[in-house]
Parts: structure tokens; sequence; C-alpha cells
């Protein structure tokens, strides 16, 4: 079959590429924590050098457009390297959503994404190992919410330029300067709008939150009526988005928010086509009674990290 072929070509070729990037943290991880005396990583460190890679690797994936189940096989086998056992590291991977409730953990996940991204774009050899380690070396991983840290219930909204790489290299940066920037003031003013608070620019998205979830409900309506405007108007620089919202107690930390909720919104996005906005169970509790909305279950949907979960296709009653 030529296609998986392709596919199979591809999923290397990724591998290969994160394989070199994590190569070159577990070379700083060694010279900085390793016990000649045992021949392993020292055991104060272990659960945050998994987390430290856990974000690297899923920030990598992420930029490459990659299916993030790669990480779950990636990171195991290349902790085998220092010692770590195999099954160790996918025990810890599966609690990912559950650890990153606690600051020390998400500052340590943050220093792999932030190394990850250093180099992707620029080769540059990992420099946040140390500190990583540092923290857990000083601090109480588990520690309650720290001053200057707030939890609050949210809901969690998230864009992405539907098919935004492919686009890129056939339709060239004209495209791509008028839609990002199509896209930016769309959900800018509709932000202003229904009281939502940009969080992040993502490149081919952004991150947002409301203290309403039927704002952000109503916010993508808006913004999906928007872009079908837009594309109608301009079907030069014809593009579609995708949006996914959910809703839970989020930590904020820095301008940035942190938690399950953050993942899940993200993960709803995977079972988004363009044009369509995807919601949690949570978000669908809310929201029900609001009699212009319909609802479809999205059947046999596998969200990595989190059992049981339903999730549903919004749309609005013509």
């Amino acid at each position: 079959n030529p296609e998986l072929a392709d596919q199979e070509t591809d999923t290397t070729e990724i591998e290969k590429q994160l394989d070199e990037m994590m190569t070159e943290m577990i070379s700083e991880a060694h010279r900085l924590a390793w016990n000649e005396e045992t021949q392993e990583l020292e055991e104060s460190v272990v659960l945050a050098f998994i987390l430290y890679l856990a974000g690297a690797a899923a920030k990598a994936l992420d930029h490459l457009k990659a299916p993030e189940d790669i990480m779950y096989r990636a990171v195991p086998l290349i902790l085998t390297r220092l010692s770590i056992n195999p099954l160790t590291t996918e025990n810890h991977l599966i609690q990912l959503g559950e650890y990153l409730q606690f600051p020390q953990y998400i500052a340590t996940y943050r220093h792999g994404e932030n190394d990850a991204m250093r180099y992707i774009n620029s080769k540059i050899k990992p420099t946040e190992v140390e500190a990583a380690f540092n923290l857990w070396r000083t601090e109480d991983a588990a520690a309650p919410l720290e001053e200057g840290l707030t939890t609050k219930f949210v809901a969690v909204f998230f864009t992405d330029i539907v098919a935004f790489t492919e686009n890129t290299r056939l339709k060239g940066e004209s495209w791509v300067r008028d839609v990002i920037r199509a896209h930016n003031d769309i959900v800018r003013k509709i932000l202003e709008q229904c009281d939502g608070v940009e969080i992040k620019h993502m490149g081919d998205g952004i991150l947002a939150t409301f203290d309403s979830v039927n704002s952000a409900v109503e916010a993508a309506m808006t913004f999906q009526r928007s872009i079908a405007r837009f594309n109608e108007a301009v079907p030069t620089r014809e593009f579609h988005v995708r949006v996914g919202i959910s809703a839970a107690e989020i930590i904020e930390m820095d301008a940035d928010v942190f938690g399950e909720s953050v993942n899940l919104a993200a993960r709803l996005m995977q079972y988004c086509d363009g044009d369509e906005t995807v919601i949690s169970e949570t978000v669908k509790t809310i929201i029900e009674s609001r009699s212009h909305y319909a609802l479809q279950p999205l059947e046999n949907a596998q969200l990595k990290g989190f059992e049981n979960q339903s999730i549903y296709r919004l749309e609005e009653i013509k």
C-alpha cells in the first residue's frame, strides 16, 4: 500500500528528528546528574527528567504536526540509555494530565518545551535541564500553590488553522501573512466582544479563556460565521479553522494557564474538521438547555490521557 508506506516513512523521519533532539538532552542530563557509583541517573531527578522530556517531545511533535502518541513510544525508549525502566516512564506519562496540576511539575515540563523550541528553531543545545533538576532537588514538587499563583474555573478555547503547514508550502508567504492577519483580527475582535482573554498566540492558532462557558460557545459560533464571511469575500485567501472548548479549574501562572482542561481543549481539535467546533462533556452539560445549539456525539473518540470522555460537535440550529 503506497499510502501506508508514505505514512511509515513520515513517522520514521519524525522519530529520527525527535531522537536527535532528545539525544542532546540525554547527554546534558548525563553530565549533570549521572551517578558513577550506581551507574544510574540521580534518583531525585528521574521524574523531573521524564517531565522535562515529555514537555520537549510534546512541543516538537506539535511543531511537526505529528501524532502525540509518538511521544509515548519515543520517550521510554530513549530513557533506557540512562538505565530508566521503560515501564516506569510509561506509568509517569500516563499520569501527565494529573501531574500538570502542580506548579513544580508544570515548570519542569515548561523547561522541556523551551529547550525543544530553541533546538527546533536554531539547533541550540539544551540549556534548561539544570534548572529543571535544581527545582526538584530543592522544592517539594507537589507543594500547594505558591504566592502569585491562582486557580479558577474557566472555559478554555483553542483555535487552529486547518492544514496550515501544507497550505503554507502550496500557497506561499503572501497567503500565510494575509490569513494569519485575518485570523488574528477576527479572533481578537470576538474576544473583546465576548469578554474573552487571549493567553497566547501559537502561530496557527490562539489560546484564550472565558469566565463564562456560554460566552466561549457564543464566541466560537460567531468566529466560524466570521471566517465563512471572510472566505466568501476574499476567496483567494480562503482558510478554515477548528475550535476546541473545554471547561474546568485551571492554574494561572506567569500570564499562562495550565491544567488538564488546557490539554483537553487542545486534544479535542483532532476530532474537528474545518469550520467545526468540538466541546467537552462539561461544556455540553452547561449549555445543553440552550435551544439554538445542536450537539452531535462523536463516537469512539480516544483522547490520550483522558478516560471515558464524551465529546460533542457543536452546531447552530438554523
